[in-house]
């Protein structure tokens, strides 16, 4: 008799089926642009430097290596396909590999924990790597003066 072997859900099956979640959660293009840019990019990271291409085998400890690998790699350093580099042409920008702001690096965290959040909600994962994880603290930059001009 034939085994049954279990399939794996590979990371850009179980970004599909988020999407199309969020799709009837009405969300908005841009939330659902950053969400799914932000997967890709976790993906490859994980697939290139990790070896693991299904979300089944996340820990916190990969999670947290991914987020200090972006606040370390600089801007547009690392890209999720060929196709990126082509349009975007990030070598060209003037803030190519500069620091990783905070905020980009909470964004990117926070995309993530809806991801692993909705994978447990759905019984994908038994258990959440991302409930241990907090955003970074950062400390804002003032805003320049105001000034209004009628009064000088």
């Amino acid at each position: 008799m034939p085994r049954i072997t279990k399939r794996i859900y590979d990371f850009e099956e179980s970004i599909n089926d988020f999407m199309i979640y969020c799709t009837n959660k009405d969300l908005t293009k841009k939330t659902m642009k950053s969400y799914e840019s932000t997967l890709k990019l976790f993906a490859k990271y994980l697939a290139d430097e990790v070896n693991i291409f299904t979300p089944l085998n996340i820990s916190t400890k990969h999670i947290k290596d991914y987020v200090e690998f972006t606040r370390t790699k600089g801007k547009y350093s690392y890209v999720a396909d060929n196709d990126s580099l082509k349009s975007n042409n990030p070598s060209a920008r003037g803030d190519f590999g500069k620091e990783v702001s905070m905020y980009t690096v909470n964004n990117y965290l926070r995309n993530i924990k809806v991801y692993f959040t909705w994978l447990y909600d759905s019984k994908v994962i038994k258990n959440n790597p991302v409930v241990q994880i907090k955003a970074y603290k950062h400390s804002r930059k003032p805003k320049k003066e105001i000034k209004d001009n009628r009064f000088q």
